[in-house]
């Protein structure tokens, strides 16, 4: 639906600084009538000044936007709203004193004879809370109305513009959940209409649950887009929000909630029962296995009326001792503890502090020691499955590779096909195939390549094969290829179909870096008796700091739930396979410079 649907938005390398602070480093954005593109990230990711640049707040330092084909070199709040931008801002920005009539119609009052016409105003308005649903009292001051209403106030604003693009930042904090219930029908018609709605938002299931498409900022940088139908909610959730507590966010929101907010997700499934608890003694985070070990009620929120109890049955002649190293916010550690219904358990108790060393909370841990033995039998029973594994990646692999050329083939003839009878039928097949990728990708491990037969290859000419293979994805997204292959350059020994699969992981992941017109260029030399291949593109990039992480097995930054995390690993093994190097080196006019070098 969004490929086929008109594009409303492009903004490209947008740049933007506050004084010495880059807020944005060089972000893609798009936006696509009929869509709800949400914007995630957390605090200071850039969500808020993009937005801002829209609606004419702010002006980028550098970059291009295009607004319905036609670039545009800035907005104005007056010229962003003629466009039909409408915005409402995270923090309520009414004029307190005005009517609410006289604040909606401020930026268009509709006059008859060089008069005022109030008679036209309060029908247009009326008519608008009406076909809505959304109801107020215009006729009082602004102040006098509670500030749900005062939101909503906003938002009527942004809608009598009969937007084309609407932006909401932060919105849903702002009403009750009645309220939002009604908000989102509205999204919806507009949505319907042909509106582009910009959904800012921190709340990682209200994203999944609303949008069409997301992108995720981190640091003034784009770190991914991609549709939510595809989205694996956790590597969502984890790119999204890094687990670096800093000490202005600990100053802005309350210390442990933020601090349990990173990682409650985290600890829910896992086989230890665990605690959050702050100050207060008020156990904010309890995991299923706590509630299991210690026969405890979610709806007990107080230490005071829970785990004394609990500790005083079963540790008997401990439980004082445990207390008073969580009342002191102690660390220690008990291994063996007779419990009365469950055995021996062994108690961790950890405090929980901030950057300057003061106690947030503390982190009570309670383990069964019988999981030690389930984990020694696990253990015995995953040796045993480890040729099958093995057996089982190289199946997968043999799969993927004639797989991934049918799903191209497939979307080729879907986009030239116009007969609906067969356009049903390419869909089903094309469900089916997804439903092949994701059993598949759970057979992928990661393994070493085993010995194969090796041959003289034509790397050019591989090269060019791959970039055929990938032709319809690369038109599809407006991607520009720059080939700077040398014709004839022969590897004495490798693994064709290896050798593909290595240069179609590498191409693909600079298609899923670039949002919307960019730009790959390939390059192949000699030197040295080696053979050079570089693919650089102009996408998103590689952030330093993670650099030294992207060959590691299961590490991505992508969000997509079929994405196993393993196509730089894999790429990697077969470059060394081939007894030859990949690195990323830096290159000005690119984003991204993937260096692999294979002996000739």
């Amino acid at each position: 639906m969004i490929q086929s649907a008109r594009s409303l938005l492009e903004m490209h390398d947008i740049h933007m600084n506050y004084g010495e602070l880059q807020a944005l480093k060089g972000v893609d954005f798009n936006l696509f009538q009929g869509e709800i593109h949400a914007l995630t990230g957390e605090h200071r990711a850039g969500k808020s000044t993009l937005v801002k640049i829209l609606s004419g707040a702010e002006r980028a330092r550098s970059g291009t936007i295009c607004l319905n084909g036609k670039q545009v070199s800035y907005f104005t709040p007056r010229s962003a709203m003629r466009q039909r931008i409408g915005t409402v801002y995270q923090n309520t920005a009414v004029i307190p004193d005005l009517e609410p009539l006289d604040f909606i119609f401020a930026h268009q009052l509709p006059t008859r004879g060089g008069m005022i016409t109030y008679r036209k105003m309060e029908t247009t308005l009326q008519e608008l809370m009406d076909r809505y649903g959304i109801f107020i009292d215009y006729h009082t001051k602004i102040r006098n109305l509670p500030a749900d209403q005062q939101f909503l106030i906003e938002f009527l604003r942004a809608l009598i513009i009969e937007p084309q693009i609407l932006i909401l930042d932060e919105f849903s904090n702002k009403l009750t959940p009645t309220e939002m219930q009604n908000v989102y029908r509205v999204i919806d018609t507009l949505k319907t209409q042909g509106c582009g709605i910009i959904y800012i938002s921190h709340d990682i299931q209200e994203v999944i649950k609303f949008a069409d498409r997301v992108t995720i900022l981190n640091k003034g940088r784009r770190l991914e887009t991609d549709m939510v139908s595809n989205l694996d909610s956790v590597r969502l959730y984890e790119l999204t929000y890094s687990f670096s507590i800093d000490q202005q966010q600990l100053v802005q929101a309350d210390k442990l909630m933020l601090f349990n907010d990173h990682v409650r997700r985290l600890i829910h499934e896992i086989p230890l029962g665990v605690f959050i608890l702050d100050n207060e003694l008020n156990i904010q985070t309890m995991n299923t296995r706590a509630k299991s070990l210690l026969g405890l009620d979610l709806s007990t929120k107080s230490i005071n009326e829970g785990l004394p109890a609990f500790l005083a049955t079963t540790f008997p002649k401990h439980h004082d001792e445990i207390l008073n190293e969580i009342y002191c916010h102690a660390s220690h550690n008990w291994i063996g503890l007779e419990a009365i219904q469950n055995g021996k358990l062994d108690v961790q108790v950890s405090s929980i502090r901030d950057d300057n060393s003061e106690p947030i909370g503390t982190l009570l841990i309670v383990q069964d020691n019988a999981l030690d033995d389930s984990i020694k039998e696990y253990l015995q029973k995953t040796e045993k499955f480890a040729s099958i594994a093995e057996m089982a990646v190289g199946v997968a692999h043999e799969i993927n590779n004639p797989l991934f050329a049918i799903k191209n083939y497939l979307e080729l003839v879907a986009m030239k096909n116009e007969n609906p009878y067969i356009a049903e039928k390419l869909q089903t097949i094309h469900l089916e195939l997804d439903r092949i990728v994701r059993t598949i990708s759970s057979l992928l491990n990661f393994s070493k390549i085993k010995t194969e037969y090796f041959q003289q290859v034509d790397l050019s000419s591989l090269l060019e094969d791959v970039l055929l293979l990938l032709n319809h994805r690369l038109n599809a997204k407006h991607i520009v290829v720059v080939r700077r292959i040398v014709p004839g350059v022969m590897l004495s020994r490798g693994i064709e179909d290896k050798l593909k699969q290595l240069f179609i992981n590498l191409i693909m992941n600079s298609i899923d870096a670039i949002l919307d017109y960019g730009k790959i260029q390939i390059e192949v030399v000699k030197n040295f008796g080696k053979a050079k291949v570089r693919i650089k593109d102009n996408g998103n990039g590689i952030p330093e700091e993670i650099r030294d992480k992207i060959f590691e097995p299961f590490y991505s930054t992508k969000v997509n739930k079929f994405n196993t995390g393993l196509g730089l690993a894999i790429s990697k093994h077969i470059v060394e396979a081939h007894e030859g190097t990949i690195a990323i080196e830096d290159d000005r006019a690119y984003r991204t410079c993937l260096t692999v070098t294979l002996p000739l």
